[in-house]
């Protein structure tokens, strides 16, 4: 008598793919996300606010720039926290009187 093979177990669905590709997709959408920053940041017309967000990355990597620099993102930087100069407060209708809940605070 002829014994009969058994036939293979199925493999498990959405298991096939090798552990490469999981890493390598995250890179691929870290790429992505990295090239569209910095197409957001080459189609914002207004140059006061590109320096201000490039600015703002490079204070988020940490490192200190030349404080003799005259570059306009590292001034940005260096005055970074600084106070700045008080509002002139005449302007507007702003009343300077402090209100609560039952009128003029004492």
């Amino acid at each position: 008598m002829a014994m009969k093979k058994k036939a293979a177990a199925a493999e498990p669905a959405g298991e096939s793919a090798p552990m490469w590709i999981v890493s390598f997709a995250d890179l691929v959408t870290l790429l992505m996300s990295f090239f569209v920053v910095l197409y957001a940041l080459e189609a914002a017309g207004d140059k006061a606010n590109k320096n201000e967000v490039m600015a703002a990355i490079k204070i988020a990597f940490g490192p200190e720039p030349d404080p003799n620099s005259t570059d306009p993102i590292d001034m940005l930087i260096l005055n970074h926290g600084k106070p700045r100069p008080p509002r002139n407060l005449d302007k507007g209708n702003a009343d300077d009187s402090a209100r609560g809940l039952d009128g003029t605070d004492p």
